[in-house]
Formats: structure tokens, sequence, C-alpha cells
């Protein structure tokens, strides 16, 4: 069994829904990826996807979860000094993303929350362990930090309240957040 298609069964038992990626990219190889909000794939289609020699990457739904994104230098420099709980983190090929708890209430996706930061969230999918990013680099566990290793936290308070007030004026203004 490859790397990928372990991933992708280990993610099912944690209650995630893989689904694949073309190689190096992020878009879906797959013609619908939202039908794998409610429902996971079979082990036939995991097979499928990523057995017998694929070279699909991976990525997670983030419905149920909620994903902080920081992107290269001023992604990590938009973070630093804040409250990060400890809680499963991938290393990405530019940065980190750190997976927490659904917070209780619909969150959407936003691109630039604050510099180079996104969420990833309700509708929403993530890019996982071991896909390889565009630079080359293949996203991996922080060692000690994997779904295996810590349960998912609760998202820190700047970071929901930050995820309320940018909704908000989204609903008011219509300027916040794009998806």
């Amino acid at each position: 069994m490859n790397e990928t298609l372990e991933a992708a069964l280990n993610y099912i038992q944690h209650g995630l829904s893989p689904f694949p990626l073309k190689p190096s990219t992020k878009y879906p190889n797959v013609r619908h990826w939202k039908p794998y909000r409610d429902t996971t794939a079979s082990l036939r289609k995991c097979n499928e996807w990523w057995g017998n020699g694929s070279n699909n990457d991976i990525a997670i739904v983030t419905q149920g979860l909620l994903v902080l994104d920081p992107d290269g230098e001023e992604g990590m420099k938009s973070v630093h000094g804040l409250y990060i709980p400890e809680t499963p983190t991938v290393i990405t090929g530019d940065g980190l993303h750190h997976y927490f708890k659904d917070p209780g209430f619909d969150v959407k996706n936003c691109q630039h929350i604050i510099p180079s930061v996104d969420i990833r969230a309700y509708d929403g999918y993530a890019k996982a362990p071991p896909s390889k990013h565009e630079s080359g680099e293949l996203y991996r566990w922080k060692p000690g930090y994997s779904l295996d290793d810590i349960p998912l936290a609760y998202a820190p308070l700047w970071l929901i309240e930050l995820i309320r007030i940018s909704q908000k004026h989204e609903i008011y203004t219509n300027h916040s957040c794009p998806n």
C-alpha cells in the first residue's frame, strides 16, 4: 500500500473526508468533491484514487474543521506572538496548517483574514500530507503534532473573534474574506 493511500485511510479513521487532487496542485482530481462534505469515500474509491501507482495528491474536506493557514514569511510574521494551542499541525511548502475543532458556528473560507493568513472551513478543503507542494517540498505533519499524536484543540479566542468580526463585516459591507 502506498503512503498516500495509507494517509487517506488514516484520515477516514479520524472522521475526516479525503479526496484526490491533481499532482502538485490544489485542484480536485474528481468531477465533484463537495459530496464528500457529508460522506467519506469507500475503500474501493480510495484504492481507485491512490492505489496502483497513482500519483494523485490528497486533500481533506474542512467541513467540521477550522484550519488556520499562515503562508510564507509574511503569514508567519502575522501570527508570531499570537497564542496557538497545541493542535495537529502540517508543515506545508511555505507555511503551516493548524487544524482545530469545529467552533460550533458556520465559518466561511477566508483569504487574508490577516496578511498572508487564510482560513479553511465550511465548504472548503486543505491539501494534506503526503502531498507535494508546488515548490517540490512534501506536506508533512510537524513531528509530534499529527492526528495520531495529539487531539484537535479549540481555536484560540483571538481567532474566533477575528472570524466573527470579518463575517459580520462581510454581511454589512460585502468587502471581507473572499471565498
